[in-house]
This record gives structure tokens, C-alpha cells and sequence, in this order.
């Protein structure tokens, strides 16, 4: 098999990169596009704010639990056919969106659509089976690359849409290219046979991985608005940690366990996870407040509309690509855990600028926000190569699915750190509508400080797990 995938020739190397960015793409423009109907969400529901955030938390939980399992159906029957089948489920629940009558069915619909989150791990593990080495940083980079340009694709065109077409218009449009895209998967990926097809799964390992997974996120998600202290945040945390603690313990026990916790002990899938923890944690702050940062009246914010964020955030974003493309490449010459601790270093300099910079100056925050993508850009490709080159083929799936949905626990979290932050530290403005004055209270741009002052230190923790990290690279490892 390892022939096999040396083999592979150039024009099937660029076809399946191709294919599988533009996976990637229409996933973060997907879900980028969902943002600027929120609104419009909530009044054709009938809905209140806190009702209407289901639709993110249904995507989330749903995505979560079933990513670990799709990982481990990729590793055991195939990554090509699992990777249509969670096509085909993301296709049908953007479909369904598009018509649903009632908040129900819409938040159901959104569910379904989460399973689609298992295609980044699917699609990490196609390229790390099928590419020779030396192509798969590459390759990651260009994946990894369009996360940014899918943010600002969705930003953009999802606030026109909504605008001229409304907010169905965005699920069917989305839909219409998904399902176009499963014809295209299918044409181009092959399916490498394995020897190590089919086997047994411990479903209850699963449960319990899933359940706990979901659960943390689901108290993070909840406690940006209904706090910390509120009863079901509370019980949520304690029943996720019950669960992990339950997961270690019956995984220690079983002669087939669902992960092998010896694997995950391993020091280089240990400082891709915990990196990429504390690396969601960070992003996932510091996004949610400097978004809104933007849109806020002033002297809260800037006071831009959506479509404008999506115009600002455009040289972010391409910084964002091109990083992400020049360390794939980079790699290949100086290996992985130099390409880490130089990223980390580099996210640590890109804080310290944006700290550095005038916040009330939108041109110098908004220079100083594109380093900073481009440094997170730089840091996500060297973690990804880290994970997928130190584990087997027969279990990439698997480990690539279990660092994304810990990404997201992080990435949960941050967002939940986020809303208290915003919620606590504020500033009084002044609004004018219909002809009344309005005086309301907004977060306060000291926001965007602290939380750029914890990603701060977040970097400096990351260079200091990915010190850890032993080079895997081939030509590079120590004899």
C-alpha cells in the first residue's frame, strides 16, 4: 500500500487536492454564510436569542459526536466512500434547511448537516493514505488554506444572498453545490484497498467519547448567555468530565478499544491535541470578539455592516492562504517541529504587534489582525502535518477526528470566555432609530485587548508543548 501510494502520479496529486479544498471551502463558506441570517432567522421563526443559538449548537453537538465515528468508519471501510457518505448527509441537511416550515424542522435539519463536520478529517486522511510524503505538506497547506478563504467567500456573498434572495436562497444555493460536489468526489478520488478493512467497534467506547465531547460544548455554548453559575452549564461539565472519566476507564479495559489511549499518549499526537486545545481556545475568543468589534456602534466598535467586515476581512484571509501554502512547502524543507516552533514564535510576535497598535485606528487593527491570521494560518498547517505523519495510515482517520472535535471543546470554550467578556466589561452608547434615542450598553473595546492579551499567553504555552514535538519528517527524522 505504501507503494502504492508513492505511485500516485502528479495530475491525480493535484486533482485530489483540488477536490478536497473545495470540500473544505464550501464547509467554512457554509457556515460563515449562516452568520448573517441570524437575524432574519429568528424573526420568521418567531423565536427568541437564546432559542435561535440552537442553530449553531445543533451543528456543533451532532458534529462532535459523530465525527470520532466517521473518523473510525474511514479507517476500517474506506476513506472515499465515507467521505460521499458524509457528503451526501451534509447535502441532504442544507436541502432540508432550505424548506423547513418551522424552527423544529430547521433546527433537525441543521443536525443532520453537522455530520458533515467529520469531512476535514476524512479528507486529512485521504491525503496522508494516497500522497507520497513528500506531497502531503503541500497538500495540507492548500486544504487548511481555504478555511480562511471560505470565512470571507461566506461573508460576503452570504450577506448579498441574504439581501437580494433571503436566507433560503443561502441553503439551497449551498446545496446545489454540495451535491455537485459529491458527483465530483466520486469521479476523481479512488479508494485504496486495504488489508485492514472491516473489524469490530466499541460502541460503547464511542458513547462515552461522544457524549462527554458533546456535552462540554454544549455547557460552553450555554454559558456565554445563560453564565457559568446557571444549573444546567453546571450539570452539563460534570456529566461530560463523568463520561471522559468513564471513556479512560472501559478503554483500558477492552482487548478492542475504540482509541488506544497508548496511542494518544504518544508524544507527538499529545502536542498536536493539546496544541490544538488551547489553539481553539484562542481563535475561537478572539474571532467572536473582534467580529462583533467591528460591527458595534461607536465608540464600541466601528460601526460597519456585515458586508463591510467581509470586505475588511478579505487581506486577512488571503494572508491567510498564502501561509498556509508557503509552510506546506516549507515543511518539506525543514521538517515539521521547526516549522511548529517557528509558528508559534511568529503567533507570539503577531499578539504582541496587535497589542502594539492603535484599536481605535480601524486601517492599524485590521493590518495587525492579518498577521495575526497569517501566523494562525502557518501554526494549523504545521499541527495537522505533525498529527497526520506521526500516526499509521490504517488510524488517521480516527486520531484526525478526535483533534478536531478536542479543537472544537477549546474552540467552545473560548466562545463561552468571549461572551463573559463581553458581557461584563462594557460601555455605554447611543443609538438613534426611528427618530428615538436609544441608550444601551455594548462591550468595550478593553474586549479586544484582554482577549488578545490571553491569546498571547495561549502562544507562549503552544511554543512550549510543541518544544516538545520529535521530527517525523521523512529524510529529516534522526537515524
Amino acid at each position: 500500500m505504501h507503494n502504492q501510494a508513492q505511485q500516485v502520479d502528479m495530475a491525480y496529486i493535484v486533482r485530489v487536492t483540488l477536490v478536497l479544498s473545495l470540500i473544505a471551502l464550501l464547509a467554512m463558506y457554509t457556515e460563515t454564510m449562516v452568520l448573517p441570517a441570524m437575524r432574519k432567522l429568528m424573526v420568521e421563526f418567531h423565536v427568541r436569542e437564546a432559542d435561535i443559538a440552537w442553530i449553531l449548537t445543533a451543528y456543533l453537538l451532532s458534529g462532535v459526536a459523530a465525527t470520532p465515528l466517521m473518523g473510525k468508519l474511514s479507517d476500517l471501510y474506506g476513506r472515499k466512500r465515507i467521505l460521499l457518505l458524509v457528503l451526501a448527509m451534509y447535502a441532504l441537511g442544507l436541502t432540508l434547511c432550505s424548506f423547513s416550515k418551522n424552527f423544529t424542522s430547521f433546527v433537525l435539519s441543521r443536525a443532520l448537516q453537522g455530520i458533515g463536520m467529520a469531512m476535514f478529517p476524512v479528507a486529512f486522511s485521504i491525503v496522508r493514505e494516497q500522497l507520497p510524503e513528500r506531497y502531503i505538506p503541500i497538500a495540507q497547506g492548500m486544504i487548511s488554506a481555504m478555511f480562511g478563504i471560505g470565512s470571507i467567500i461566506g461573508l460576503i456573498v452570504g450577506a448579498h444572498v441574504l439581501q437580494y434572495f433571503g436566507w433560503r436562497a443561502l441553503f439551497r444555493s449551498a446545496a446545489i453545490l454540495a451535491w455537485g460536489l459529491i458527483i465530483v468526489e466520486h469521479l476523481t478520488v479512488r479508494e485504496v484497498p486495504r488489508e485492514f478493512r472491516g473489524g469490530k467497534i466499541d460502541y460503547v467506547g464511542l458513547f462515552l467519547l461522544s457524549a462527554g465531547t458533546a456535552l462540554l460544548c454544549f455547557a460552553f455554548e450555554r454559558a456565554s448567555y445563560l453564565g457559568w453559575t446557571s444549573t444546567s452549564v453546571m450539570m452539563s461539565i460534570a456529566a461530560g468530565i463523568v463520561c471522559y472519566v468513564a471513556f479512560m476507564l472501559w478503554e483500558l479495559s477492552e482487548l478492542e478499544p475504540f482509541v488506544d489511549l497508548r496511542k494518544l499518549a504518544e508524544i507527538n499526537v499529545m502536542v498536536s491535541n493539546l496544541a490544538g486545545i488551547v489553539a481553539g481556545f484562542g481563535m475561537f475568543l478572539f474571532f467572536q470578539v473582534f467580529i462583533l468589534y467591528l460591527e458595534f456602534p461607536k465608540p464600541a466598535g466601528f460601526g460597519l455592516t456585515v458586508i463591510q467586515v467581509g470586505y475588511y476581512m478579505t487581506g486577512p484571509s488571503i494572508a491567510m492562504l498564502i501561509t498556509s501554502a508557503l509552510v506546506g512547502r516549507i515543511i518539506t524543507r525543514i521538517g515539521v517541529r521547526k516549522s511548529l516552533i517557528i509558528s508559534a514564535a511568529y503567533l507570539i510576535f503577531a499578539c504582541l504587534l496587535f497589542l502594539a497598535v492603535d484599536i481605535h485606528s480601524l486601517l492599524q487593527v485590521v493590518a495587525a489582525f492579518t498577521v495575526v491570521m497569517s501566523a494562525i494560518g502557518s501554526l494549523l498547517v504545521s499541527l495537522i502535518n505533525l498529527l497526520v505523519l506521526s500516526v499509521a495510515r490504517e488510524e488517521v482517520g480516527l486520531m484526525t477526528a478526535i483533534n478536531m472535535v478536542w479543537r472544537y471543546v477549546g474552540g467552545s470554550l473560548g466562545t463561552a470566555l468571549g461572551g463573559y467578556l463581553q458581557s461584563t466589561v462594557t460601555t455605554a452608547i447611543v443609538e438613534i432609530f426611528a427618530g428615538h434615542v436609544f441608550a444601551m450598553s455594548a462591550p468595550a473595546p478593553d474586549v479586544v485587548r484582554i482577549s488578545m492579551a490571553i491569546v498571547a499567553g495561549l502562544s507562549v504555552l503552544i511554543l512550549l508543548i510543541c518544544l516538545k514535538a520529535r521530527e517525523v519528517y521523512p529524510g529529516l527524522t534522526p537515524s
